[in-house]
């Protein structure tokens, strides 16, 4: 709108003030009306076209200079950069890895607690019952929580009493008396009568019979409805890990480890869940580290959730590890955590690199999104999977040479092999599986495979290896981003909503991934694993880094490392830039 001020001042006023000179006043007031019209038409162009022609931007949501996009709070978050998130020295780690595994998870803190509240108080009511007055009262109040509400009792001080009291609770009869006092016991208002919600007490007195010349009345001077309320907001809590394909499938043996810091006298009962199966309830004994066994369908591949709640008492849960033995080795993984502060919730529709969605995001690198790479050249290839040359995913061309550095095949935007690439694995469409290709990188391999197979004819958000799979329930229907095809059959994934959302990293920072190694010069390739996302290095410098805020999600990350051949690190450290 300034622009569009002075473009007024110059165009038309300026002309204008020149009309008292005696030579050219015609043709000022011309140039005046014709640069009048040029600004009202600006300010009649749509917001992104006048945005652009003056050359400011353009935000639809409101303000060009402010505002939060994509959900994102606006609220600053402090959070300590000084110190690493993560800083561990592995030093020599063999390709063969390991043939067990420990998964240690932070320790937490579970209670229950209740403390004594007022829910209502009544001051200065009159009831009474004559031939020729009668008067009863109705209130109501409130109970928010009825399971975790105990000990409701309705308190009365009366300055006059006469003829017997009748209370209602909800239209039961709790009260039918003349007490001896004007104090009475507190009346406990039975569960079985109260309700969640509003709650009605009605107050009357008893009929006088004959005397009509009589009323019996009740002055209440005080009453009061007390409780005790349970904080149940905290009986819980959650702790997550990580287990790859690779493992999931190899396991032999597994067991939960914890050491419940409790007083038995005050102890409640634990129930303890892994994936939504209960694998302990009880009480545990306080103050060493319990064990149990565990069986190993229990495990997930991918995410894996561990619940421990209790209904009493308070419970500091520490030293919580769960350990898998394996038929064969698997490979070292790394945790750190991660304020859930940090993170917005974000519409997984939503334009986001790295997605198959038809829309390449500002800044956003073709090595990364496919649709980039489409916009980057018009004849591109793409590979499904990090190449072994680093930015070599996204091509203009395809020589025989290059073949071998995609391993699922490089293919063109209608999924066609690269001419030079055609009949080795990865090729999709010539109906061959060439030997030993991997069975999650050429359709034909997965579909030769026994039984039912369902295809992903892109990269799966949760790596290369879930791109042939034997089984899709509505839960991993999403990890194909167009969706999996069956041999026979597509799955049944109409039931899933789009309109979800995930947690996003906050605008305000970034996180790296820092490896240091011990030397420079030689090899140094591995394939990592953040949390359910493929990704990996191939350098010979003494130091790599990534940024991996696509990767990394609230409290429990994890990273595993699968070197293609023995690596000796000096230093792996997450840090926020």
């Amino acid at each position: 709108m300034t622009r569009i001020i002075r473009l007024f001042k110059f165009f038309v006023v300026n002309p204008l003030n020149k009309k008292a000179q005696p030579s050219g006043s015609a043709a000022a007031l011309v140039i005046g009306i014709i640069a009048l019209l040029i600004v009202f038409y600006i300010l009649f162009l749509p917001p992104e076209d006048r945005a652009a022609l003056l050359g400011e931007p353009y935000n639809p949501g409101g303000s060009s200079s402010s505002g939060s996009t994509s959900g994102e709070d606006d609220d600053t978050i402090d959070v300590d950069t000084s110190e690493p998130i993560l800083i561990v020295s592995p030093g020599l780690i063999d390709w063969q890895a390991l043939d067990e595994y420990e998964y240690t998870l932070p320790s937490f803190t579970i209670k229950k607690t209740s403390s004594d509240s007022v829910l209502t108080t009544i001051s200065n009511f009159y009831v009474r019952n004559g031939w020729f007055d009668k008067q009863t009262r109705n209130y109501t109040f409130e109970i928010d929580d009825l399971d975790n509400t105990e000990n409701v009792l309705l308190s009365l001080v009366m300055a006059k009493k006469k003829g017997r009291l009748i209370i209602q609770l909800n239209g039961n009869e709790i009260y039918n008396f003349e007490p001896s006092q004007l104090n009475i016991e507190p009346i406990e208002l039975s569960p079985s009568i109260l309700k969640e919600g509003q709650n009605t007490l009605e107050f009357r007195v008893s009929d006088v019979g004959m005397e009509f010349w009589t009323t019996n009345e009740y002055s209440i001077e005080n009453l009061k409805i007390t409780a005790s309320i349970y904080d149940v907001s905290r009986t819980e809590a959650r702790n997550y890990f990580y287990i790859t394909e690779e493992e999931g499938e190899n396991i032999d043996a597994a067991s939960l480890k914890f050491n419940p810091d409790c007083r038995i006298s005050e102890a409640g009962y634990l129930d303890v869940f892994l994936n939504g199966v209960q694998v302990f309830s009880g009480i545990p004994d306080c103050g060493i580290l319990n064990t149990y066994h565990l069986s190993p369908n229990v495990l997930n591949i991918g995410k894996n959730s561990l619940k421990f709640t209790t209904d009493d008492g308070s419970y500091l849960i520490d030293q919580i590890s769960v350990n898998t033995k394996l038929e064969e080795p698997v490979h070292p993984t790394y945790y750190f955590e991660l304020d859930e502060d940090l993170f917005y919730s974000k519409k997984s529709t939503e334009i986001r690199c790295g997605d198959y969605d038809g829309k390449c995001p500002d800044d956003c690198d073709e090595d990364i999104d496919y649709d980039c790479c489409q916009e980057e050249y018009s004849d591109s290839y793409w590979c499904d999977v990090p190449t072994s040359i680093e930015d070599d995913r996204c091509v203009g061309f395809v020589t025989g040479a290059m073949c071998e550095r995609c391993p699922s095949g490089y293919e063109d935007d209608r999924g066609r092999a690269a001419d030079d690439c055609e009949d080795l694995c990865g090729d999709d469409n010539d109906g061959e599986c060439p030997a030993g290709c991997v069975t999650y990188y050429d359709k034909d391999c997965c579909f030769d495979l026994s039984g039912d197979q369902y295809w992903c004819e892109d990269l799966p958000i949760t790596g290369a290896a879930f791109a042939c799979v034997s089984e899709v329930s509505q839960n991993n229907c999403r990890n194909c981003p167009t969706g999996y095809q069956g041999e026979g059959s597509d799955p049944d994934c109409d039931d899933v909503s789009n309109d979800q959302t995930e947690d996003r990293l906050r605008k305000d920072y970034s996180i790296i991934l820092e490896f240091e190694f011990t030397e420079r010069g030689n090899d140094k390739e591995a394939k990592m694993w953040i949390n359910n996302h493929e990704t990996g290095f191939d350098t010979r410098e003494s130091k790599w880094m990534k940024n991996i805020d696509a990767f990394v999600e609230p409290d429990t990350n994890s990273i595993k490392l699968i070197p293609k051949s023995e690596l000796e690190i000096k230093e792996i450290k997450v840090y926020f830039d």
